[in-house]
Parts: structure tokens; sequence; C-alpha cells
């Protein structure tokens, strides 16, 4: 018996109910969990769940974590409260160790890890009616089977928004469905625009349409490595950046290999005028500014001219509008505020 088998087994006999919200102490000298029961409503039901939440995370510098777990009939939590306690525990630990996640992060298993996944993506929690979160908080989202070597290759916002047009709850279902397929995952995702790139990850930036402009949005955080990947860039080939959902958004492209047309997964009530973009593709040194929407992302062109001026702009912190001399779009250069972070 572990020290996680003895610490659930004394506070929580096999078959004593919990009361909610449940405090489970002394995961480690500074770290706790607090599990509360709860649902959330969905278009087609009302999904039972129960949201386990850590405290202490945030003296190492890591964001507090969120794993909302759909609940069976009568089925007592403190089984899937051990297998939370003991992921959250291993983050704690990477945490000293200086290896912090955010949103857009990945951390993948080499085996079937909590709940059966095969690795999980951070990403913004949602309100959740009758769940408490800190202000710091990430919502933990399963990759199941292939959805995570597919989240590793292409990006985990191409994940999201499939997982978001399959459930159809946007902008992605926070809930762990214990034993589902990976519905996100299909055969041909080798045929992607962006398998032939070289694709780079930077935190803290996310993409959309607006108009006929990609509005590129840089939290002020992001500015050095944003500049560094855009200094390294190879001049002699296309690359793709692959970036986290836009929360203004109001929808997202969502792409299936063979798909002809345009998908976008949005929230009810939506018009789909500001979809968000998974990756986006750049190709430098050509003889035109612009370009379109391609697969769930854009690919733009710049001239040598346009690209330093990009440069220059991320630079000195500047916004920036580069309009489209081809194709269908342009890129606006966005910087977001404390404010609104």
């Amino acid at each position: 018996m572990n020290w996680l088998d003895r610490l659930f087994n004394k506070q929580t006999p096999s078959a004593a109910p919990w009361s909610f919200p449940h405090r489970i102490e002394g995961l480690t000298d500074t770290l706790a969990l607090t599990a509360f029961q709860h649902e959330i409503t969905t278009r087609e039901r009302a999904i039972a769940c129960w949201t386990f939440v850590s405290d202490g995370l945030l003296g190492l510098g890591q964001k507090e974590l969120a794993l909302t777990i759909e609940r069976g009939r009568d089925e007592h939590p403190e089984e899937i409260a051990r297998e939370m306690g003991s992921f959250i525990v291993a983050v704690h630990r990477m945490a000293g160790q200086g290896r912090l996640v955010d949103i857009g992060d990945l951390t993948l298993f080499g085996g079937p890890g909590p709940a059966g996944a095969r690795g999980v993506a951070y990403v913004v929690p949602e309100t959740m009616p009758g769940v408490e979160l800190p202000l710091l908080t990430l919502a933990v989202i399963p990759l199941i089977g292939a959805e995570a070597p597919l989240a590793r290759n292409f990006g985990p916002a191409r994940v999201m928004a499939r997982l978001a047009a399959h459930y159809r709850f946007y902008p992605c279902p926070p809930w762990w469905e214990r034993g589902r397929a990976a519905v996100a995952a299909n055969s041909g995702d080798d045929t992607s625009v962006l398998a032939q790139m070289v694709r780079v990850h930077v935190r803290g930036v996310s993409a959309r349409m607006q108009g006929r402009n990609v509005r590129l949005s840089v939290h002020p955080g992001a500015q050095e490595a944003l500049q560094r990947t855009l200094a390294e860039a190879p001049g002699d080939t296309a690359f793709a950046m692959l970036i986290a959902p836009d929360h203004e958004a109001d929808g997202m492209f969502v792409w299936r290999p063979g798909g002809d047309q345009l998908e976008a997964a949005t929230p009810e009530g939506s018009r789909g005028e500001r979809l968000s973009l998974a990756f986006l593709g750049f190709a430098v040194g050509v003889d035109d500014v612009g370009g379109r929407v391609m697969e769930d992302g854009a690919m733009l062109m710049f001239t040598t001219q346009a690209w330093e001026a990009l440069r220059a702009a991320l630079a000195a912190g500047e916004p920036l509008t580069l309009p489209p001399t081809v194709g269908d779009v342009g890129l606006e250069l966005h910087w977001i505020t404390a404010s609104s972070a």
C-alpha cells in the first residue's frame, strides 16, 4: 500500500459517502485537493461530474489545476480521486524542478495515464456552476490514444477544435469521458499541410480571422520568445507556428483529412465572424504580402520588407497592419493588455 492509498483509505473509508466540497489534505506537505460534485449542461443532456482542484502549486510558480471527470452511476469518487491526486503530485514534483506548464502545453505519458489518457493538454478553464476555481488555474483536458501524438505533431488547438465539434460543446468539453474512443484522431492526418513544414510553438500567442485580416494576438510575456522564433525562422522554406485558441473568438476552424470545405465549431447563437486559428504558416522573401485560410489555420506570405516591418513592430511592442497585395487576407499584429490577459 503506497502513501496515496494510505491517505485515501485513512480519510475516506470505501463505503462512506463524501460531502462536497470534499477536502483532501496531505498529498505533500504543501499540496491538497478539493473535490466538487456538480453538473455540466450541454445541448443534449446534463453531465454529472466531479471536478478536482489542486491547492499548493502556486507556491512553486505553477498555476493550479482543475480536472473534471464524468462520474458513473452510483460511483464513489475515491478511486478516481486517487488517480487525480497522483497526477497532481507529479506536476508538483516537476514544478519543483522548474518544469512548469501553461496554456497550450502538453504532457504526454509513456503508457496509459490517469483515467486511461495517453496525455493531457492545458487550456483556459471555463466557469462551471458549483465549482470554485483559484484565479490562476488551468483546466486539464485528456488526450486519448492517437490524440496524444496528434496534439504533439500538429498542436493541441487542432484536437480541441475537433472535440468541440464532436461533443457540440465550445470551446472544448472540459469533462473526461472515461473509455471513450480517440474521436479527435483521424486516418490521414499525415496528409496535413503541416506535415510538410517545420513547426514551432510559442506560448502566449493566438490568432483569429477578423474581417479580411489574420489578427495575431501576442501576450507581452511572449514578446521575447516570438522575436527569437522569427529571427531563427528558416529563410528558404515555409514554416508553421502552432498557436493557442483565441479566447475572444466566437468559434474555431475545424479540419479533418479529406474535407474540402471550411468547417467551424461555434457556441450556440454564434455567427462565426471571429474564428480562431490553430496555426499560422509563413513564407518569407516572396514578391507579395497576404495569404488565405487553409485547413484550420492560415498561410501567409511576406516580402522581405514586410517581414522586417513585422519583426520591428514585435521588437518595439507596437501594433502593425499589413494589407494584402495577393490572396484573401492580410495581417494585424495585436498586443494583449495586462487587464485582458
